[in-house]
């Protein structure tokens, strides 16, 4: 990219220039490793697995508030 270095100042051009003056290095960037189909899948089964007891208790909860609320036992806070 070709840019124009007037308008800036005599430390920002230095650094500028240091930076360029670096060789880039082939093999610096890492090349993203996918997984595998299966331990994304597993993966996944844990997370679930992991979250559904907060999610049944949520539901539970949100049930019976539900219940007590049409009942006309419902707690206001």
């Amino acid at each position: 990219i070709d840019t124009s270095r007037e308008g800036l100042p005599e430390g920002v051009r230095r650094l500028l220039d240091l930076a360029a003056a670096v060789p880039e290095k082939k093999d610096a960037r890492k090349e993203a490793v996918r997984e595998p189909l299966l331990v994304q899948v597993g993966r996944a089964s844990m997370d679930v697995a992991r979250h559904a007891g907060g999610l049944v208790t949520f539901l539970g909860e949100s049930t019976i508030a539900l219940g007590n609320f049409f009942v006309g036992k419902a707690k206001f806070r």
